[in-house]
């Protein structure tokens, strides 16, 4: 899946069921893993473990754009039926 952020938007503070890696395909800004940010930008990759609550902040002046991948192949079938999402207050 392909995401894009307007600058300075965020995306959901959540956690998911399954493990996915994030490729930076655009521009740069912050990840939020757990209580620690990281700054991000175009060809960082990342990995976010299971149930591992995180958050994509887009730079002030810059869009962000990442595409999530689900690494285990028997995950994805479940991602794309019944899936686990948990949204967290910011």
């Amino acid at each position: 899946l392909y995401f894009e952020l307007e600058p300075g938007a965020t995306s959901n503070f959540e956690s998911h069921n399954y493990e996915h890696a994030v490729l930076i395909l655009r521009g740069r800004g912050v990840v939020r893993l757990g209580d620690q940010l990281h700054p991000i930008k175009f060809g960082d990759t990342l990995f976010v473990s299971v149930d591992e609550v995180h958050q994509f902040r887009a730079a002030d002046d810059d869009m962000l754009g990442f595409m999530c991948a689900v690494l285990d192949k028997d995950l994805r079938v479940t991602v794309h039926g019944e899936q686990h999402l948990t949204k967290y207050p910011e």
